[in-house]
């Protein structure tokens, strides 16, 4: 079976509706079944068991409509190590240390603001803030903060 755009569709619906967001997901075909990786954020707050096992409920019952036969199904949170790249991304994130590549440079500094065409990052390493066309940016990463103050926004 092949995975469409009309599964990922009802997917992404029936996690709506828990107040889950799909970031991003997975579809690999296995001799036994296809493997569906989901990727969440949950809009309530943290990605912890009730909000996976919430996940896999409204997925399963979505899949279990669509799939004759088995497959697995696997629910996971992004992680820290993935990059920054949609507008909801980057304003999850605000309040976070993050590393921002271009062609020419890494910058190190705390996410204050993001629109279409740029972020602003308030620099680690002084008083001063920088703003960075979005499309120079080549890779956007959290960069962990253990001594962080400022918590990361949860809409």
């Amino acid at each position: 079976m092949e995975c469409d755009a009309a599964i990922e569709e009802a997917i992404r619906q029936a996690l709506d509706e828990e107040k889950i967001e799909l970031v991003d997901w997975r579809w690999v075909n296995r001799q036994n079944g296809p493997r569906i990786t989901l990727f969440i954020h949950n809009l309530n707050g943290a990605v912890d068991f009730a909000a996976l096992r919430r996940a896999d409920r409204a997925a399963t019952r979505v899949l279990d409509e669509r799939i004759a036969g088995r497959y697995r199904l696997d629910v996971s949170s992004p992680g820290m190590d993935r990059p920054l790249e949609s507008d909801r991304d980057f304003e999850r994130n605000i309040g976070r240390l993050i590393e921002v590549r271009t062609s020419e440079e890494a910058i190190l500094g705390r996410l204050e603001g993001v629109d279409t065409e740029t972020v602003c990052l308030a620099l680690s390493n002084s008083e001063d803030t920088r703003t960075i066309e979005r499309s120079r940016i080549e890779r956007a990463l959290i960069v962990p903060d253990w001594g962080q103050r400022t918590a990361p926004r949860s809409d």
